[in-house]
């Protein structure tokens, strides 16, 4: 990643996919949340949506895992107020030995104003 400012990793761009790609299991996500699912596409794929809010945190999450590529987490965004302040969305590849890995994610995060802070687009080229 390229940038001219300082960043923290704790949920810089890098850190947000791979906390994405090793997330916790159905169980753990129970434990972590209440909220709803429902079936959804994202970009022609079966997705399921969960939404929830953290339970500690005001924040209102919604995560689409795709149903084609194991459940693979493609979009997670946080809500506050009803409105988008991060939006992280990936691409996948197929791995013969991993199965569906992580091959690009832009992750964009918005002001409480809804004023765009930062866009940050990767891409895996090894």
């Amino acid at each position: 990643m390229t940038t001219s400012e300082p960043f923290s990793i704790i949920g810089s761009i890098s850190s947000r996919v791979i906390m994405l790609y090793y997330r916790p299991s159905p169980d753990d996500l129970e434990q972590m949340f209440s909220g709803s699912a429902r079936r959804e596409a994202l970009d022609g794929s079966p997705c399921v949506v969960l939404e929830g809010e953290g339970k500690a945190s005001p924040v209102v999450f919604s995560i689409w895992l795709d149903t084609q590529r194991g459940y693979a987490a493609r979009r997670w965004q946080d809500h506050f107020n009803g409105q988008v302040i991060r939006q992280t969305d990936v691409s996948y590849q197929q791995d013969p030995a991993h199965g569906w890995v992580p091959a690009a994610w832009k992750n964009v995060n918005y002001a409480r104003t809804g004023e765009l802070r930062r866009s940050e687009e990767a891409t895996v080229t090894e």
